[in-house]
């Protein structure tokens, strides 16, 4: 009778073991998942970023957190913007009535607040 309830524990453990398995790589996918929806994945490529430097100039400030947002959405291409921080070039700012950091000049439009490089790129026809 004991060697019995011993036998029958036995698969308990192994299918115990086993949802546990299919539940930590449920939650590592999800997590990738999580991840990879939440990051700034679109890359344009150098071509589309030198259309966009050519249709467009950045007014930011050092100092403002949506700049920083900005410049974490241009990532690798930050050196390639055209751009200009409004805490020393005050007077450039105020000749364009820049009142508000981050604000893009597109096609001779503005637009204020951070913007994604996919955004930026529909917005300029890049």
């Amino acid at each position: 009778m004991i060697e019995e309830k011993q036998q029958s524990e036995e698969p308990k453990k192994g299918n115990f073991m086993l949802i546990a398995i299919i539940f930590f790589l449920a939650f590592i996918i999800l997590l990738a998942l999580y991840f990879q929806s939440n990051s700034n994945s679109f890359d344009p490529g150098i071509s589309r970023v030198k259309c966009l430097s050519e249709k467009s100039f950045l007014f930011y400030s050092k100092s403002c957190p949506h700049c920083i947002t900005q410049q974490k959405y241009i990532g690798k291409y930050l050196g390639m913007i055209n751009m200009t921080d409004c805490l020393e070039n005050v007077q450039f700012c105020i000749y364009y009535n820049v009142t508000q950091t981050p604000t893009w000049i597109i096609n001779n439009k503005y637009y204020l607040g951070s913007k994604k490089l996919s955004e930026l790129m529909d917005i300029s026809g890049c």
